[in-house]
């Protein structure tokens, strides 16, 4: 009788070794890429089976909000604080892309010269209003340029001339809809942006790649973290690389 009933339990284990059940993965992400991994997400679904949820936040909301998610993305440098303090698994991260920072116009309007400090310093100098996100509620954009500001001796100028977006919005909206002459943004969000054009990347000295290098990583509470595992292997793989790329950023190394 044992011997008879053996090939249904070996039927049955490889049954249940081939099919893993499909799981929710949580991710919280930078909103600099809101509208761009919502199709990757719901691509991943269809071919994975697992189902995304998601939510953008400011990379430095990611710092302070991680608790019970499965993946978060941030800059590498938020990634690299995250694992030293446990809260992301040591070697689960990995780099996604690299943005810049642009200077961007309404469309149409005439595109000043940024292409060095002194006609960038002069293009401030002659809005009278520009938009760039809240430094107070973690952006790394907004942290760049106040730091460029300070180092322009711009301060007080900038101040009266400035307008935040308001949360879950990006500065580039404001260019568009009229209330500000320029914004300081990042490619990808000017790109997804009707009604607006980028003038011109910010001079060389005045990026920060380190600062707007993006990774994924796992969180260590996560309770999914095969699957998660997963969705940081396709966002590294080179058809989602190659939506980033398209999209204005420069497509990371999965490094």
């Amino acid at each position: 009788m044992i011997v008879r009933f053996v090939p249904w339990l070996l039927i049955l284990v490889s049954m249940g070794s081939q099919a893993a059940p499909a799981a929710e993965i949580k991710v919280l992400s930078a909103n600099v890429f809101t509208g761009v991994l919502d199709g990757v997400f719901s691509d991943f679904e269809r071919s994975s089976g697992h189902k995304v949820v998601f939510e953008y936040v400011t990379a430095g909301k990611v710092r302070e909000r991680v608790q019970a998610d499965d993946v978060a993305i941030a800059t590498r440098a938020i990634l690299e604080d995250l694992e030293k303090r446990h809260k992301i698994a040591g070697g689960t991260t990995l780099n996604l892309a690299r943005s810049a920072v642009a200077f961007v116009v309404r469309k149409g309007a005439d595109k000043p010269d940024v292409g060095s400090v002194d006609a960038f310093r002069r293009a401030l100098l002659a809005v009278n209003s520009i938009s760039y996100p809240d430094p107070a509620r973690g952006g790394a954009t907004g942290i760049l340029f106040t730091t460029i500001v300070k180092n322009l001796d711009l301060v007080e100028e900038m101040k009266a001339k400035a307008k935040f977006p308001p949360p879950g919005h990006f500065a580039v909206e404001l260019v568009a809809n009229g209330e500000a002459d320029a914004a300081i943004a990042q490619p990808m969000e000017a790109l997804l942006q009707p009604g607006v054009e980028i003038a011109g990347l910010l001079p060389g000295e005045l990026q920060s790649p380190a600062n707007f290098t993006f990774a994924a990583g796992v969180m260590t509470r996560t309770s999914e973290p095969d699957a998660a595992r997963s969705l940081i292997g396709y966002l590294t793989g080179p058809s989602v690389q190659s939506v980033l790329k398209s999209k204005g950023m420069e497509a990371g190394k999965g490094e």
